[in-house]
């Protein structure tokens, strides 16, 4: 049964406003559920967002090498799950109370490899406490060129290159080559030193011939054998450089590459020659 509006001049006189309002009213109805639709989709968009991402600690300020980590040297941020460098601490509790046993620069997220618990007990007080976790401590001997002039000290981080003696292609004789073989390592002592000296002060009358380093097992093996095959030196690098550099071996084949260019064949241009009354004009082929 059709619904009949009531037979009213005033009604319908007044129907198209009746329409217009109830229109309105729909519109109004029909934006609210979509800014609603709208808003749980976003809502779901930063849920979705907020489960991919993960709260990392970071250096609020430089953190000095050997100072004990306290809450005002802490910021917590959140970053992507994929971006997170690994040993990053993800918790305030898991660092707060530890000795810096590297320096943080301001923003670089907290590794736990690069913290270490106060020492309690006075046996380890030593270089055991200064070891960052999976690494091992390796003393190598140096003299003044290989340990940059004696001014590597505990602390620096450098680079290790070794120089051994290499079998030449298709000869049975050997060529010195040298060697890149680890970057941004750390100086756990320097003879008997465990702490940078102040600058022109020395505990000893002479430059340190023994250095030790904080490597890897796997790193602490190649360079035993390095050592026993040929020398190792130290290149000093600036403590802000994080940077891994790709290096090739170098020897007397790399050298004159370098320096010594292959040179383009000469080839002589060809010319013919124009006669304009006595005059001769010579013109270069292209």
């Amino acid at each position: 049964m059709a619904l009949q509006l009531p037979n009213s001049p005033l009604i319908k006189k007044n129907l198209p406003l009746i329409v217009a309002g109830f229109s309105a009213l729909l519109a109004v109805i029909l934006i609210n559920v979509y800014i609603r639709q709208q808003a749980e989709a976003e809502r779901r968009r930063l849920l979705e967002s907020e489960r991919n991402k993960i709260t990392v600690i970071i250096a609020a300020k430089d953190i000095p090498r050997g100072a004990k980590i306290s809450e005002d040297m802490l910021k917590e941020i959140r970053v992507n799950k994929d971006k997170v460098p690994p040993y990053t601490a993800t918790s305030g509790t898991s660092v707060l109370g530890k000795v810096a046993i590297a320096q943080f620069q301001a923003g670089e997220p907290i590794a736990l490899n690069k913290v270490s618990a106060p020492v309690s007990r006075p046996r380890w007080e030593g270089l055991s406490a200064k070891i960052p976790p999976g690494k091992r401590a390796v003393t190598i001997p140096v003299d003044t060129i290989t340990s940059v002039a004696g001014m590597a000290r505990p602390g620096d981080y450098v680079d290790l290159i070794g120089m051994v003696p290499l079998p030449a292609s298709q000869s049975k004789e050997t060529r010195m080559t040298i060697l890149p073989l680890f970057q941004d390592i750390l100086i756990l002592a320097v003879e008997q030193e465990l702490q940078s000296q102040p600058t022109g002060k020395s505990s000893g009358e002479k430059s340190g011939t023994n250095v030790t380093l904080a490597l890897s097992p796997q790193e602490a093996n190649i360079i035993a054998f390095i050592q026993e095959q040929g020398k190792i030196r130290l290149v000093l690098r600036s403590p802000t450089d994080k940077q891994a550099a790709r290096t090739v071996p170098a020897d007397w084949d790399t050298v004159l590459k370098i320096i010594l260019p292959p040179q383009e064949d000469f080839k002589p241009k060809q010319t013919v020659e124009i006669f304009h009354g006595l005059q001769k004009e010579i013109k270069v082929l292209e």
